[in-house]
């Protein structure tokens, strides 16, 4: 075997591993906080991770949703590398417009999903 079909064939493994998020972490941010700061709150969060320097930076899939039971509750999911470290970064945006506001990290996937 060649050295440069070595070197293909473990860049397309290594491509694979991280398709299959063996690499990345998943965190869940539940943000509880008044309904008009909770506004504030998503709209700055949309707006922090939408910036390309972040999405360079932290290449993670990012989902951003509202409680269908409490208004002022913003759910966030991270999953991919570096998820903890950005997640701690879009708590700290929370407490900057509400210094009230209740953050819980999960750590653990949502049952039901692989």
């Amino acid at each position: 075997m060649v050295k440069s079909e070595l070197k293909k064939i473990i860049k397309e493994k290594i491509k694979m591993a991280l398709k299959e998020d063996v690499l990345g972490a998943y965190r869940r941010l539940v943000i509880k906080s008044d309904f008009k700061k909770a506004i504030e709150i998503k709209a700055e969060i949309n707006k922090f991770m939408t910036r390309p320097e972040i999405k360079n930076d932290y290449p993670v899939d990012f989902k951003l949703s509202t409680s269908s039971l409490d208004e002022g509750t913003i759910v966030v999911d991270l999953n991919g590398p570096s998820a903890t470290a950005l997640a701690a970064k879009l708590g700290d945006i929370a407490k900057k417009y509400d210094k009230q506001a209740v953050i819980k990290i999960r750590k653990e996937r949502p049952l039901g999903k692989k």
